[in-house]
């Protein structure tokens, strides 16, 4: 059986940064032919893949370690992973990365969760590994531990610059006074700085996370200030409720914006409140491609996070075939490198960034409003 996949290329490896590069990908033969030039400098080697195959993540750990077979599959690597269950905690995750390292992982791919990924810093630090998480926690990020998740702050920023240059002067924020919006109104209120530095044309508004929104929309209805858009740092049914009571006040004819938090929930995209909706995200053809990709060889639809594994190993496996091998310098690439959704690159301190495709909430679907960018630009700022 041939799966014709993507194929993770470094854009150095295979055409200049300042080209523009259709992200579809090559079809098998042609990507196997660019592979094979490089030198297989580390082809056998060993890399940890930490995972959540046990307790209350175990699902989503199962469908991490597929995604990341069927990468070696199609990068037809002879890179040897060795899968260890993080299990909930990072004790486990610690005890997991010792007996990667012990048996030899020169990289290593995962933990999930923040905290655990925290945890094994020091070991793999101390045997001189680099560590590729899959957490979105940028707090956790440093030289050596590298955050591949997608982080809200570069969603922030993306859906904002882009609302910005497309008229929407005066912006707000709308967010839950939980973790993920009190990250979403840093990167708010740092993206709106450069954006307007007097600090006149935006307002942050936080609601009880586990409360009623209507004191804070009673808030930003007599603001006095007439917005263009209204970015809400949310999703699900509370986003609905949120743009319901938006859409009936005094800002009706606002534009809403969005984070990839309204593509968890597929149900939301019909809510009339959201229609006409900008939101940050990946291409949807490509998340469906990936989807249906994996449905075809594991027959169900895998959790979205698989393709962070999948990613990751398709890294490696690039890696492995250079003569760099996994060494910092390779991981940080500033040219980047094509993902299974969207171009991406780690960055020395840790945190990553993916060209993010803006989209709008269309009668049920999500379209392309803009593309992702096929390159990085290294004077762009980012959160």
């Amino acid at each position: 059986m041939c799966l014709l996949g993507v194929t993770l290329l470094a854009l150095g490896a295979c055409t200049r940064a300042d080209e523009t590069t259709p992200l579809a990908a090559p079809q098998p033969q042609a990507a196997r032919t660019a592979q094979a030039d490089v030198p297989t400098a580390q082809s056998h080697a060993k890399v940890g893949l930490l995972l959540p195959l046990t307790g209350r993540a175990a699902a989503v750990g199962q469908d991490m370690q597929d995604a990341a077979q069927m990468a070696l599959f199609d990068a037809q690597s002879d890179l040897q992973l060795l899968t260890e269950d993080t299990g909930d905690s990072p004790e486990q995750a610690l005890r997991a990365t010792q007996t990667a390292l012990d048996q030899g992982a020169s990289l290593i791919l995962g933990p999930l969760f923040g905290n655990s990924a925290r945890n094994i810093a020091p070991a793999a630090a101390g045997r001189g590994i680099n560590v590729i998480t899959f957490s979105n926690d940028a707090t956790v990020a440093r030289p050596g531990l590298f955050v591949l998740g997608f982080r809200p702050e570069e969603q922030v920023e993306r859906i904002v610059r882009f609302a910005h240059d497309n008229g929407a002067k005066r912006v707000a924020l709308l967010a839950p006074d939980d973790a993920y919006g009190n990250l979403a109104t840093a990167a708010f209120r740092r993206t709106m700085a450069t954006l307007d530095p007097s600090g006149t044309s935006s307002q942050t508004i936080l609601y009880p996370a586990d409360g009623d929104a209507s004191a804070a929309l009673q808030t930003a209805a007599t603001s006095g200030v007439p917005f263009d858009a209204i970015l809400i740092a949310d999703g699900g049914q509370r986003l609905v409720q949120v743009a319901a009571q938006i859409k009936s006040g005094p800002n009706a004819a606002t534009r809403l914006l969005g984070t990839r938090r309204v593509e968890e929930d597929s149900s939301i995209l019909s809510a009339a409140p959201l229609q006409g909706a900008w939101i940050a995200g990946m291409a949807p053809d490509a998340v469906q491609s990936f989807m249906n990709r994996f449905a075809t060889v594991y027959g169900h639809q895998p959790n979205e996070l698989a393709v962070l594994s999948y990613d990751a190993v398709g890294l490696a496996a690039l890696l492995a075939r250079s003569n760099t091998g996994f060494a910092a310098s390779a991981i940080t690439d500033p040219q980047g490198f094509y993902g299974v959704l969207s171009p991406f690159r780690l960055k020395p301190d840790g945190t990553s960034e993916h060209n993010l495709a803006i989209l709008q909430v269309d009668q049920g679907k999500l379209s392309v409003l803009a593309p992702a960018a096929q390159s990085f630009q290294s004077d762009v700022p980012t959160n």
